[in-house]
């Protein structure tokens, strides 16, 4: 589940379409509408990714992480025998910084650490992904926003190595 970010494993058909819950501009307030469908999938894992447009959307980061926390307090209630990961909000290329958007690295790393604090309050797991691209611009699209194609195996790898 995520946003275009998310979108690139059908995208870059890494994951069959069906099994990925995403599409551009999408919020944690949107995938409240995907429950269903997950409940239909009924997934061993589910790997959550939202952030980079609630960051757009929410001026102040509680109100995110406050929706956020409906989102996953939702999943648990419709597939309670899945596992969920929440992966952090990604870091953004020092060319993709917008402050008029609200999308900088500080607030990023803010976010995230929120976001920790939730997934030890929701007890899910949470899965630092946004690491392996700190300082790292060459991974990022030219919007400096989105990652390259080739970074997804690299995610996928860093995936399998942190299943719990």
């Amino acid at each position: 589940m995520g946003d275009s970010i998310t979108e690139g494993f059908s995208f870059y058909e890494l994951v069959e379409d069906k099994r990925v819950l995403a599409n551009k501009g999408d919020t944690t307030e949107v995938a409240v509408s995907y429950v269903n469908q997950l409940k239909d999938i009924n997934p061993k894992n589910i790997f959550i990714l939202y952030g980079m447009n609630d960051l757009i959307c929410f001026s102040k980061n509680e109100d995110f992480i406050s929706q956020y926390e409906k989102l996953i307090e939702d999943i648990k209630k419709e597939v309670p025998n899945s596992t969920i990961y929440v992966q952090s909000v990604f870091p953004v290329a020092s060319f993709g910084e917008d402050a008029t958007n609200g999308i900088t690295n500080t607030r990023i790393e803010e976010v995230n650490k929120l976001i920790v604090d939730m997934c030890v309050r929701q007890r899910v797991n949470y899965m630092d992904i946004g690491k392996l691209l700190k300082g790292n611009d060459n991974s990022f699209e030219p919007d400096g926003k989105h990652v390259k194609g080739t970074f997804y195996s690299t995610w996928i790898d860093e995936i399998k190595n942190n299943l719990h």
